[in-house]
This record gives C-alpha cells, structure tokens and sequence, in this order.
C-alpha cells in the first residue's frame, strides 16, 4: 500500500466521517478488548461509540489514483470525533533520535505540500498550526503528532496521528475531530491514552525485533515526515 501525505489521507477521512454517521455503532463495555485483523487488540473505552467493520463500510473506503488510501482495521467513536486504526506492515522502523524531529522544517514541507495537486482530488488543504508538535517516545515505541486545518471553506478540524511501532510495523491511529469538538487542552493526554489502547500480538512488539526481521525503509521521523507529504 502506498504512503500517501496528510492531504489526501486527512480529506479521505473527514469524508468517511460523514459516510459514518449513518453507521450504527455499539456502546463498547468497559475495559472490553477487540481483535484486530492485523493479530493486535485494543482496549476500549467506557466512553466509545464501536463501529464493528463490516465488508459493507469497508466498501465505502475510497481509492485515489488507484492505490488504497486507508487500511482501516477499526474505527471508534470518541474525543470529540472518530479514531482509525490502520495496519501499517512495512517491516522494523528503526527508532532513531528525537533531534531527527524538526518540527520547524516538517512544518515548512508540510505547509509547501499542501499547495500541490493531490492526485485526482481538487482539495484545497490550508495548514493552521501544530497543536502537538512531532513527539518521539523511544521507550515506548510511540510517536505522535497533532495539527489543525482547514479543507475548503469548511470548519477547522483536527488530526491526531499516534504511532504505536512493533516488530514487522506500525499501527497508526489517527483522530479526526472538528477543532470546536476537540478537548486541546489535554492532546498529550489523549495521543498517550490512544497509544496504550493498542496491543501487538505476542511476539510482535518492537522489544521482540529479531535479526533477520524486514526493516522498513524509513526512520520513525522519516515516517512522520512522510506521513505529512513533507519532503
């Protein structure tokens, strides 16, 4: 599956966001944990709306340029919007160091690459700032950012992109919520508690890494920068 940056991947969202409202979702039991495809689980909240995957909502998920745009394992209702979990096998992503994080230059790239043509989509993406600047927490093989911007004449919304890194790849979550929806005053608090949601499956954590493992082609800020389309 292709990486494609944050223009294409944070419209296609905001879309699916409005495909699922017409969703009926599950009030998830407290401390209740669900099977991913991918092998991993996640703990539910006592606060979430669950939408159970379903070959019919996984039709609605667009292609753009021929390529998949989304590899949703499970989508929750909460902070204010709805969180995804994506299943990203791209093989070990070596872990790196926390200066290779320059959120003034990813920004730049960033806000640059949101004035390019995204693919076969006319979207007009205008960058308004981080509301967590690129974060790396090595000893616990997360990483997480969030920014806030506005699609069209829209209302501003928010994403937040958690990393939660393991053996053969990562699974991203991804909050997209109406910045008015959108608790910023406890971001941190919330990028950590999505991160702690998600389990690999025995075996697969990033503490179990074995020589001989696939290794991606990217460092963990390569990812975030390329997750932003930054060059």
């Amino acid at each position: 599956m292709p990486w494609l940056g944050s223009k294409v991947k944070l419209s296609m969202l905001v879309a699916l966001a409005v495909v699922l409202t017409a969703v009926a979702t599950v009030a998830a039991d407290p401390e209740s944990e669900y099977e991913l495809r991918s092998g991993g689980r996640i703990q539910l909240a006592a606060n979430t709306d669950f939408i159970p995957l379903q070959p019919a909502l996984e039709s609605v998920v667009p292609e753009v340029d021929g390529g998949l745009v989304l590899n949703i394992e499970a989508i929750w209702k909460s902070y204010g919007g709805h969180v995804y979990f994506e299943h990203m096998p791209v093989g070990y992503v070596p872990m790196g160091d926390r200066s290779e994080l320059d959120a003034d230059a990813i920004w730049d790239s960033y806000v640059a690459a949101a004035r390019e043509p995204a693919g076969s989509l006319d979207i007009r993406v205008t960058p308004l700032g981080w509301i967590i600047e690129p974060t790396l927490d090595p000893e616990n093989a997360v990483a997480y950012y969030a920014i806030e911007a506005r699609l069209g004449t829209a209302e501003p919304v928010v994403n937040l992109s958690v990393y939660d890194f393991g053996r053969g790849g990562y699974e991203r979550i991804t909050l997209v919520a109406r910045s008015a929806d959108f608790d910023a005053a406890n971001a941190e608090r919330i990028a950590r508690s999505l991160a702690e949601a998600h389990d690999f499956a025995p075996d697969r954590g990033y503490q179990d890494y074995r020589l001989g493992d696939s290794l991606a082609p990217l460092s963990v800020a390569g990812v975030i920068a390329d997750s932003l389309g930054a060059k």
